[in-house]
């Protein structure tokens, strides 16, 4: 579906709006009240498919598959798919350790095996990891043997850099199927998705302001929120200090996916 461009007076008056929102309601309320979904509302018929699928996974395997925080908590958890990038991760950890912000990075393993340094840097300033598949590719129709590989494979690349293996991943474009999802939890390992995407992997609506008005529009007491760390992504870093800013306007503090979870950081090898 075509986008309308944005000149600078619109952005700027998306973002004032986006700015202009209440504040998330006291913790707990949303948390404890409703389902966990997808917040944003859909521009295509792809992404309303996709909102209605990963409410039903999140129902159907409220142990294993995570769109939000189930605990009351006024935390959000940023995540950041895509990397180890040699461009973006440097910046983006300038500007979380410029605020003192924890996040989690869902990595590639074929880019983690590319640039060990920067999952050393990564894993160093405090930031949780999880695999996001060996490459970006999605794994929703292949058999749970053929997925589970590249699980697997990512995780033998951060142990081998780390000495540790993640107990959770994010399926490359938050795609899995239900077979999956059973069979990576027997196996140790819990699928996440998000509860606010940015849409900043989305070309014509990845704007500064656009990424800002989009995450702060939907952003809710125990959020997963999409962010990506590609190394086109500049803009991501450019809205991040204005989103940790206004989150905390809002009362909202930073976790990792762990820590907001409740859930194991690294699988335990037997």
């Amino acid at each position: 579906m075509a986008t309308r461009r944005f000149n600078i007076c619109s952005s700027a008056v998306v973002l004032a709006v986006a700015l202009a929102v209440p504040a998330a309601a006291p913790a707990g309320d949303s948390v404890a009240t409703r389902t966990p979904d997808l917040r944003n509302r859909p521009h295509n018929k792809g992404l309303a498919r996709f909102k209605k699928t990963v409410a039903r996974q999140a129902a159907k395997f409220p142990t294993a598959y995570f769109l939000e925080a189930s605990k009351r908590t006024r935390a959000v958890a940023l995540t950041f798919d895509d990397g180890p990038d040699p461009k973006l991760t440097p910046r983006l950890l300038a500007v979380l350790a410029k605020h003192k912000v924890k996040a989690t990075f869902f990595l590639v393993g074929s880019r983690a095996k590319r640039y060990p340094k920067l999952v050393k840097a990564i894993h160093a300033a405090g930031h949780a990891i999880g695999g996001h598949g060996y490459q970006h590719v999605s794994l929703k129709a292949r058999n749970q043997y053929a997925a589970w590989w590249h699980i697997r494979a990512t995780n033998n690349v951060l142990q081998r850099i780390l000495g540790v293996r993640p107990a959770f991943y994010r399926p490359p474009y938050g795609a899995v199927s239900d077979r999956q999802v059973a069979f990576f939890a027997k196996r140790g390992v819990k699928t996440i998705n998000w509860s606010v995407d940015s849409f900043d992997w989305d070309p014509k609506r990845n704007a500064v302001e656009r990424i800002t008005g989009e995450v702060l529009k939907h952003a809710h007491d125990g959020a997963i929120i999409l962010l990506h760390s590609g190394s086109w992504r500049g803009n991501t870093a450019k809205a991040l200090p204005t989103l940790i800013a206004e989150l905390r306007k809002r009362g909202h503090g930073f976790e990792t996916i762990p820590q907001l979870l409740g859930i194991p950081a690294i699988k335990r090898v037997k």
